[in-house]
């Protein structure tokens, strides 16, 4: 059985496009099951308060089976653009459709639950984690939103399922940084250390990032229907947005293959040998610190994850509430003041 790992997908379209057709066709032939990160909720009157907010077309589904998937990781920071509301219609169409889910649930014990499913006695456990440093909203014992990035409780969660393979699925990482964070690597190949996790996949920055021989930190856009061209637009990043990857893990005999797909401001198609991938397989965990400091784009966030457990309970912490407060004032004074005198103005 093969199973194929791709990255963001997001479909706006109310038709089927002719890439998703030939995409599909790749899919079928090679008898791929597909896994992809479903970046949107359902459209509802209940709106979040977000620049960006992504709903799907009515066809999403059936470009979900066109491209064989199996299952959808819901951890990431749009599944809750609608609130609770919207996430409850995206569980009901999928259940209706028979496309399983993990990563986010009505409450903290159902988006940490595993999904589970057999190939011939052969059990393949799921589960998907959301970083609410960057937007995911963790779900609670009262609230909907998404499984929350504790490395405990993963570990926790593969120690408690019975499965034969188990593969975590993390939403994690700065947007357009091509380096996984220092704490991120750490914890993340820690959890290598458990016989049935032999693989672990990654999205969010909308860029592919340096990888492992068994760890894929982002896997890149996928599919984004009506935003590609916001991201083939880019001025600064149109190369790396444009760009992804999927993963293909064939479990009888533990081999994997990277699949390469661009979008050349028209459409998505399959290709090779497109991008150079960055292997740090080989730098010590130890060493990681140093080179990613090194070579980590953003000079403004170098600070995170420096001082390790310390930074992300405190010091980061800071920020992201800071940086809350303003998004507020954002959105709830400057905008709306701003629209209320444009709107005078022109009466």
């Amino acid at each position: 059985m093969k199973l194929l790992f791709l990255g963001d997908f997001y479909y706006d379209y109310d038709y089927i496009a002719e890439d998703i057709k030939k995409i599909s066709d790749f899919i079928k032939k090679n008898n791929y099951t597909t896994i992809l990160n479903l970046e949107g909720s359902i459209k509802t009157n209940n709106i979040a308060k977000k620049v960006v907010k992504l709903d799907f077309s009515d066809k999403f589904i059936e470009v979900l089976k066109m491209l064989n998937v199996q299952a959808v990781n819901l951890a990431n920071n749009h599944i809750m653009d609608y609130g609770k509301e919207g996430l409850e219609l995206i569980l009901k169409k999928l259940d209706k459709a028979g496309i399983g889910y993990f990563g986010a649930g009505i409450n903290i014990e159902n988006a940490c639950k595993p999904y589970i499913f057999t190939k011939d006695d052969y059990k393949i456990a799921l589960c998907g984690y959301g970083w609410d440093m960057e937007e995911c909203i963790n779900a609670t014992h009262k609230n909907a939103g998404t499984a929350p990035i504790d490395f405990d409780l993963v570990e926790k969660t593969i120690n408690n399922t019975e499965c034969n393979l188990f593969i975590p699925i993390f939403h994690y990482g700065y947007e357009f940084e091509p380096l996984p964070q220092p704490l991120h690597l750490a914890k993340t190949r820690e959890l290598l250390k458990n016989q049935n996790v032999r693989i672990i996949i990654g999205h969010h920055p909308h860029i592919v990032q340096a990888y492992e021989e068994k760890i894929y930190y982002s896997l890149g856009n996928f599919y984004f229907s009506g935003k590609r061209e916001m991201f083939y637009n880019n001025k600064k990043h149109s190369k790396e947005t444009s760009y992804g990857i999927g993963v293909v893990y064939d479990i009888d005999n533990d081999k994997k293959e990277i699949i390469e797909f661009l979008y050349d401001g028209k459409n998505s198609k399959i290709v090779k040998n497109y991008n150079k991938l960055n292997n740090i397989t080989k730098i010590n965990t130890n060493d990681y610190l140093e080179y990613f400091y090194k070579n980590n784009v953003f000079s403004n966030k170098r600070f995170v994850y420096k001082y390790g457990i310390l930074n992300e309970k405190f010091l980061n912490r800071y920020k992201f509430h800071k940086r809350n407060l303003y998004k507020f004032y954002l959105r709830n004074i400057k905008w709306p003041s701003i629209r209320f005198v444009k709107k005078v103005l022109k009466k």
